[in-house]
């Protein structure tokens, strides 16, 4: 089995449902192993949209990154989401932030997530699950990346118990 972290955004409709409707739709193709809490952010470099809710989801699974990435892709498909420009609104949002420790630069994907360690939307909540968790790249810590974060703004919703969806 394969260590997996992955992240999902939303900030169309009900995000709150969007979450949960990713979440069930994941657990049918992974293992779920831990889910961080509910953060939510202003999109980046854009103005006029709706805050995301973001999370993150530690999982196991068999699959190797390329046909992961096509599961999400079909997810979010399924769910809604229309492929456009980029930083619109969407309904969900699954990426594959970290494999194992694997370096993966392929057309198709890149693993590590190439912005991950740009965004606190999903360093924080990945923080949640590993702090310890080293970027395989940067070879540095969660912990360490975050602190090059503080500028952007992020809010843990303290009043939402994602655990509670699955």
């Amino acid at each position: 089995m394969n260590l997996v972290y992955l992240s999902i955004g939303t900030n169309l409709g009900n995000k709150i449902e969007n979450l949960k409707n990713a979440i069930s739709r994941l657990s049918s193709i992974v293992t779920i192993d831990s889910i961080s809490s509910v953060y939510e952010t202003e999109p980046l470099n854009v103005q006029k949209q709706d805050n995301f809710l973001n999370i993150a989801i530690e999982v196991q699974t068999n699959f190797p990154p390329l046909e992961l990435i096509e599961k999400l892709k079909k997810i979010e498909s399924e769910m809604g989401r229309v492929l456009s420009e980029l930083n619109k609104p969407r309904i969900i949002d699954i990426d594959i932030i970290f494999y194992n420790s694997i370096i993966l630069d392929e057309v198709r994907i890149q693993v590590p997530h190439p912005r991950a360690h740009k965004r606190a939307f999903v360093i924080f909540p990945i923080m949640d699950l590993n702090p310890a968790f080293v970027h395989p790249i940067l070879n540095k810590s969660l912990m360490e990346i975050s602190k090059n974060l503080s500028n952007q703004r992020i809010s843990k919703l303290e009043n939402v118990d994602i655990e509670k969806i699955r």
